[in-house]
């Protein structure tokens, strides 16, 4: 899954856009795509917030 992860975007430094939960999925933005992640893989990606100055 990490793999999987790191090729659809989810690499660090990675700006990422949550966009709306549905039933136990969620879906995120990365640039210019929507990817969906079922709820028990998203628990295994680690966010930090970063505020922009």
């Amino acid at each position: 899954m990490r793999e999987r992860l790191k090729e659809l975007g989810f690499i660090e430094g990675a700006s990422i856009k949550f966009l709306y939960k549905f039933n136990t999925s969620f879906a995120f933005k990365i640039k210019n795509t929507i990817i969906g992640l079922r709820k028990e893989d998203a628990e295994k990606i680690i966010v930090e917030e970063y505020m922009q100055k």
